[in-house]
């Protein structure tokens, strides 16, 4: 994925928001959202190449424009099978990104994978899935 027109901001969405009352038990100091053409992240924070991956597809998911953009959030918010396509997608791209650019061992990897699956079945995103179901999803 190119990153050609993509904007990064070092400051909070609207957005976050809207999460805090959706999921009030998240902590949004280390939430990374993508709008549109944007990736917004927390002041003082790095955007890890891997967390970059994952919110490229977010954008192209919501077809870098700002009105598509906000139908999506609606559907992601309130639609907990949306959410969960659009993450398994995201993370999946993470995973082969830190894959292959990354030189992290089997064992790495495969702690790596488990974190992935800890956040989609987590709070931060309502519980979605299973760990089971989640790991046959992800295919990784």
């Amino acid at each position: 994925m190119e990153n050609q027109g993509i904007k990064i901001k070092e400051r909070k969405s609207k957005l976050w928001g809207l999460w805090k009352i959706m999921f009030p038990n998240v902590t949004m100091e280390s939430m990374y959202l993508a709008f549109g053409d944007t990736i917004y992240i927390p002041e003082g924070k790095e955007l890890p190449r891997d967390t970059q991956a994952h919110e490229m597809v977010h954008l192209y998911q919501q077809g870098l424009s700002k009105k598509t953009a906000l139908i999506w959030w609606v559907k992601y918010v309130f639609s907990k099978k949306f959410r969960y396509r659009q993450e398994i997608e995201a993370y999946r791209e993470q995973f082969d990104f830190a894959k292959r650019n990354s030189k992290m061992s089997y064992k790495k990897l495969y702690a790596y994978r488990n974190w992935i699956v800890d956040m989609i079945t987590g709070k931060m995103y309502g519980n979605m899935a299973t760990r089971e179901q989640a790991l046959k999803d992800l295919d990784i």
